[in-house]
């Protein structure tokens, strides 16, 4: 009796392993791009919020609160710059540091010289690489039509 056997073989279980290890690399740097992404659109959409918080300063609130002074500088004020991200610190949660958020993503809020906009900008560093990001908002400090 003549038996049949078969088989795979090693050069056909190589190549299985070969698709799915590259299906998997192609699959998490997909996702890698899909969390940097949606990690960009959630610091711009703070950025927004900051933005607006400040144009609300410095366009209602009396003199002595304002962001700005009548030149145009930072009057002060913690508003104007700050950090966007506060991502969990593990190394002062081991040490039972009392600070457990680290400050990243730092970020200077400045009015144009023409003091018609509010410039935000940020440096964003992701995987080794820096990348500066503006995110600017066209203002009217003169609602009702006043001067400084």
């Amino acid at each position: 009796m003549k038996r049949l056997e078969q088989a795979f073989s090693l050069v056909e279980v190589l190549a299985a392993l070969s698709v799915l290890t590259i299906g998997a690399l192609a699959t998490t740097s997909v996702w890698r791009l899909a969390d940097y992404q949606a990690f960009v659109t959630r610091l711009d959409d703070r950025a927004a919020r900051l933005l607006r918080e400040c144009y609300e300063r410095e366009t209602f609130s009396p003199t002595a609160y304002k962001p700005f002074d009548r030149d145009g500088n930072p009057a002060g004020e913690t508003l104007t710059q700050g950090y966007l991200y506060h991502p969990w610190n593990k190394a002062s949660a081991l040490d039972s540091s009392p600070r457990n958020y680290a400050d990243d993503v730092p970020y200077t809020i400045s009015l144009s010289p023409d003091r018609t906009r509010l410039v935000l900008q940020y440096v964003l560093n992701h995987s080794g690489t820096t990348e500066a990001r503006q995110v600017t908002r066209a203002i009217d400090f003169l609602p009702g039509g006043e001067e400084w």
